[in-house]
């Protein structure tokens, strides 16, 4: 298991669209953070990660890129994003 400040081993997820996102080259865009949750539509995970999108400004602020990973489908993702204000 990885801990909070400790560096994520590199790896390859496809992204919304289903295209290769790799954690290694995204770290050269500066930092990352990475909220891994269950499933889209549970309040849990529903408020964890909105309240990562109501401190987006903040994170973005100091360049960094917020990814949400789970096992859900990407339409699952993309559903969810969009009922939830999430890009």
């Amino acid at each position: 298991m990885v801990e909070v400040g400790q560096k994520a081993p590199d790896f390859t997820m496809l992204g919304d669209e289903g295209k290769p996102v790799t954690l290694s080259k995204a770290l050269g865009r500066g930092p990352i953070v990475l909220s891994f949750y269950v499933w889209d539509f549970t309040n849990v995970c529903q408020g964890q990660l909105c309240a990562l999108r109501d401190s987006l400004g903040i994170l973005q602020q100091m360049g960094a890129t917020v990814f949400g990973i789970s096992t859900d489908s990407h339409q699952s993702h993309r559903v969810f994003k969009q009922q939830n204000g999430i890009n």
